[in-house]
């Protein structure tokens, strides 16, 4: 029994709770705001640990609701909430006391994925799932809005000439496309769904809107990764309702284009381009050394041969043990670049084997794979979307190793398992 569970809250606990959730999810395409900004309030604002206020009162108020409540229980699938606490406690167990400062700093980073799951799952307090939805689109909208600001006072500040858009946004660039793209298809369900003419047309305007945005940045892999998304779903729609010839047909038609586009030119530019800096940027940071570099590849190569000579394949190399390694690889293999910025690998798959081997990314598929065939199997097709754009941005990006990344998705994970799946298995 709760503590106080006889006597009545003083306080609120549900409005309080609603209105720093919706704090979080407004911040959260602000995540990793400052960066290379201009602008001195910007900076300023960038270097306060919003997310990790915001996750503490979540917890505050957690624990104040478990003492005047009724018992609680898990709303979302016990095997789900497993896996993911599984996952977050192999950190713990692979602590590196060499690295000490590093683990550590991996360890507090990653702890919201493991912490809003529960909170969600069982607390009491009931979220309004649409306007949450509606709130992160539009902060997503305001973060792209601030980008162009920001482009113009870097312009007005730069003698050497007008450089590409993609170099000028307060956030890191494939983290701000990820949220644009997320916003599109939370959008693009909206517009399946809704019949008010006025509101299709501004939906269908905003669409455009971020669509363009995320050319002028040069967003490829999020281009990349909702159009892969929407291949995937319409698919399993089409395999759902029995429509068997049509997916084959579509199939087989979109196998032959690609191949005819990839034994073109261009098609092997574009492919070899995903591997690169672009120019501008790389002119930017050094000018004397404007090459083009294949950093992605760059990485996978210092990755693979650390787990070859290590032997670590199983295990890997334990919770802040990783980036000393790929440090030392770039020095030996003479990858300037990579060592001066201490890149990490890029890839959350690759960086989660490094870090705990077969067994930590076999963890890290089931807790992509598990709700996604549940989300699949119940036709919640948004809640789908979001996983397999996650899935595909964790190959261009280490993810779960920046606090923006790990709320992002530990956020709306938790959320959406905990609004639309309907198996949900109670415990006393």
């Amino acid at each position: 029994m709760p503590l106080l569970a006889s006597q009545k809250a003083p306080i609120p606990l549900q409005t309080y709770w609603q209105i720093i959730v919706f704090l979080l999810v407004c911040w959260i395409p602000f995540g990793m705001l400052g960066g290379d900004s201009k602008l001195g309030l910007i900076k300023h604002l960038g270097q306060i640990q919003w997310g990790s206020l915001w996750i503490a009162c979540l917890a505050l108020l957690w624990l104040m609701g478990l003492l005047y409540h009724k018992p609680t229980r898990p709303t979302i699938s016990l095997d789900w909430l497993l896996i993911i606490s599984i996952f977050y406690l192999l950190h713990l167990l692979a602590y590196k006391p060499s690295q000490s400062t590093q683990a550590i700093h991996e360890i507090t980073t990653r702890l919201p994925l493991v912490l809003l799951p529960w909170f969600f799952a069982t607390g009491r307090f009931s979220l309004p799932m649409q306007k949450l939805l509606s709130a992160f689109v539009i902060a997503v909208w305001v973060a792209t809005l601030l980008t162009f600001r920001e482009g113009f006072a870097f312009i007005l500040d730069l003698n050497s000439g007008l450089p590409k858009l993609q170099r000028l946004i307060v956030m890191h660039r494939p983290y701000l496309g990820l949220y644009v793209g997320f916003s599109m298809l939370i959008l693009l369900s909206r517009l399946l769904t809704y019949t008010n003419p006025r509101q299709e047309k501004w939906i269908i305007g905003l669409l455009g809107y971020f669509g363009l945005f995320l050319l002028l940045i040069q967003a490829k892999m999020t281009l990349l990764g909702i159009a892969a998304t929407l291949i995937i779903l319409l698919t399993v729609y089409w395999i759902q309702t029995s429509r068997y010839v049509l997916a084959g047909l579509f199939w087989v038609l979109l196998l032959s284009i690609s191949i005819g586009l990839y034994h073109t030119h261009n098609g092997q530019a574009f492919v070899q381009n995903l591997t690169r800096i672009d120019w501008i940027e790389a002119h930017i940071r050094n000018p004397d050394t404007a090459v083009q570099q294949y950093t992605r590849q760059n990485i996978l190569v210092c990755g693979l041969q650390i787990l070859s000579q290590n032997q670590q394949w199983l295990y890997g190399l334990g919770t802040g043990g990783v980036q000393a390694q790929l440090q030392a690889c770039y020095a030996g293999k003479g990858f300037v670049y990579e060592k001066s910025l201490q890149l990490n690998a890029h890839n959350e798959y690759l960086q989660t084997t490094l870090r705990h081997g077969i067994i930590g990314l076999l963890l890290l598929i089931g807790v992509l794979i598990l709700p996604l065939y549940r989300s699949l199997a119940q036709r919640q097709y948004l809640y789908a979307a979001f996983l397999l754009l996650c899935a595909f941005a964790f190959l261009t990006e280490s993810m779960l190793s920046r606090q923006a990344g790990v709320i992002f998705f530990a956020f709306f994970n938790s959320l959406f398992a905990f609004h639309y799946l309907s198996n949900r298995i109670e415990v006393s």
